[in-house]
């Protein structure tokens, strides 16, 4: 009965005797076999002449749409309702009258279509990132959401981000992350149709949307695992991942496409997996987009493992691999990367070696997909369920990842640097603000050090002026010594995009490395640079710090009152005239 799943049948399915109609568009053949999902339900449809079908290659394939040109502009008659769960269709825009409406907007093209055909007392939105972004032409995602409340009159906007959950806007309310359930098998197809449809029945029973959206997300994952619409029982089975933020799905982890691309079967799969990880919410890096051919086999490698440097996790496709994806897989696990292995017949067997060192075996790819996704997001941010120890410096960058991260506790380390006692009391300014408990250790580390910092000259080998040699490795080593110590399970370090560019200890494979390390020693203490893709500025207006925090950070190099001049310096100034410059065109005061 796969093929009578429409957004609104599977949505009645999901509502069951919450639903007192299903108003839809339906051919005669079609028509006559819905009562086989539904039973009893009542069916208003308008007819059509031919079925439309929406043709799915793999789970994850951008579906084939195919319809007879005469149903293209159906009338259906205005529909009123006290409540009401909306989906845009292909075919036909009704009007639709309601006290209370969610809307998922679908194939609507403007905003302007969606406010044409509704008329609500209370609107809640639902709709992907991607839809949001289109429907507001804004590439932010939070200026978007705040266009299309503002346009439709929306009490709420649900953004759907796939394997990274979904976020609650409410005027007047910080944004709320609602995270995804992990799941062992993930069939993707109608999961945002059963999301809408459960967040609909629980909103409209209890008025709140918070709840809805975490009650969606569990009836979703019993949904993707074993495609019943009803209540499923996922204890033991699933867990829930990190939850979402407006610059998480902004900025989401990179996972590596490990595949081989000689023949079209090659290179179809590893197109369907790299496009399918972008529409769930992860970024894909796909070799032939990002390196390209080359004739130089040594040129390749090096470019491939570059790459493969960059992000959190890799997928293996190895139903249609040779040597080269099997090596990156390998190099992947070397370095502490997740591997995820996507095989038509997953026989351990043939992946002793993978399968024992923890690379995820599945049959799919969309459950290859997610899996990877998640994955990459806790490779990059570690499990929920871990408690997290914050370095906190006092700059800029450390207290924008407090103020994101809200970890369990804080700690400031003056190893002998110039700016010691400046930085010490930004810190304790903003564990004050964020109501977080601040260790302070007072560990010298001027006898190995150098650069500005140390207020000493430069080894030859120093690549900026501030350099300090291995500060990171150090400082990350002491704070995962303390955090085992006080039952914590991961140290979170403020690295952000561009730091890597002039220290090496700020690079993604690096830190990758560096969490590799000190996790194979006794506690298995993780080392996390979850912000080490974002812009400063982003970071910072999006962590909700007020200018009176943001004004008692330090960023100088040279000492306790800042120079204005070293690198620290011009660095900040820049972020905060960027920060003031957004707002100013946006008119967003966070």
């Amino acid at each position: 009965m796969d093929w009578i799943y429409g957004s609104g049948v599977r949505a009645a399915a999901v509502l069951g005797e919450a639903a007192d109609r299903l108003v839809t568009v339906a051919d005669t053949s079609t028509l006559a076999r819905i009562p086989a999902v539904l039973g009893e339900q009542h069916v208003d449809a308008t007819p059509r002449l031919q079925p439309i079908e929406f043709a799915y290659d793999t789970s994850l394939s951008i579906p084939l749409l195919r319809m007879h040109d005469s149903d293209r502009n159906v009338e259906v008659p205005p529909v009123s309702s006290d409540d009401a769960v909306v989906f845009g269709m292909v075919e036909a825009r009704p009007r639709i009258i309601a006290r209370r409406l969610v809307v998922d907007p679908q194939h609507s093209l403007s905003l302007d279509q969606v406010t044409d055909t509704i008329d609500a007392d209370e609107l809640i939105v639902v709709a992907n990132r991607r839809e949001i972004i289109a429907l507001a032409d804004d590439s932010d995602l939070r200026a978007a959401v705040d266009v299309v409340a503002g346009h439709t009159g929306a009490a709420g906007v649900v953004v759907k981000a796939g394997a990274l959950g979904a976020l609650i806007y409410q005027a007047g309310k910080r944004a709320e992350g609602i995270p995804a359930l992990i799941t062992p098998r993930v069939f993707p197809i109608g999961s945002g149709d059963v999301f809408t449809a459960a967040l609909a029945m629980h909103y409209f029973e209890n008025g709140d949307l918070i709840a809805a959206a975490r009650f969606a997300s569990r009836t979703t994952a019993g949904y993707v695992t074993v495609r019943h619409f009803g209540p499923v029982s996922l204890d033991g089975v699933a867990r829930e991942t990190v939850p979402p933020t407006a610059l998480s799905v902004q900025d989401p982890p990179w996972v590596y496409v490990a595949a081989s691309f000689a023949n079209p079967e090659q290179r179809w799969s590893g197109r369907v997996v790299d496009r399918g990880i972008d529409d769930i919410g992860g970024r894909s890096l796909y070799p032939p987009r990002e390196v390209g051919e080359k004739e130089d086999a040594q040129v390749t490698a090096e470019a491939d493992l570059e790459n493969l440097d960059r992000c959190d996790a890799l997928v293996l496709l190895a139903d249609v691999a040779r040597t080269g994806p099997f090596f990156e897989a390998g190099w992947a696990t070397s370095h502490g990367l997740p591997v995820v292995v996507m095989n038509s017949d997953p026989d351990p067997d043939r992946y002793t070696m993978l399968d024992g060192t923890g690379a995820k075996l599945v049959s799919d790819l969309g459950t290859a997909a997610y899996q990877a996704v998640w994955a990459a997001l806790e490779h990059r941010c570690g499990p929920a369920s871990v408690r997290k120890l914050m370095l906190l410096s006092g700059g800029l960058d450390s207290a924008a990842v407090a103020a994101l991260e809200r970890p369990a506790r804080a700690l400031f380390i003056d190893y002998g640097q110039l700016p010691a006692e400046a930085e010490r009391e930004a810190a304790r300014a903003v564990a004050q603000h964020l109501h977080l408990d601040l260790d302070e250790l007072d560990i010298d580390l001027r006898a190995v050090g150098a650069g500005l910092l140390s207020g000493s000259g430069q080894p030859d080998a120093a690549p900026t002026p501030e350099w300090f040699p291995f500060r990171n490795q150090h400082v990350a080593t002491i704070a995962a010594t303390h955090a085992l110590v006080h039952g914590l399970g991961a140290v979170v370090l403020g690295i952000v995009a561009g730091d890597g560019d002039r220290h090496a200890d700020c690079t993604p494979g690096f830190m990758s490395t560096l969490d590799a390390l000190i996790r194979r020693q006794e506690g298995g203490v993780r080392v996390l640079a979850p912000h080490i893709n974002a812009l400063p500025h982003a970071l910072l207006e999006h962590s909700g710090l007020t200018e009176e925090v943001v004004s008692q950070t330090h960023s100088c190099y040279t000492g306790n009152l800042a120079c204005g001049l070293c690198p620290g310096c011009k660095r900040r100034a820049a972020v905060l005239e960027r920060v003031s410059s957004h707002r100013a065109t946006s008119g967003h005061q966070g």
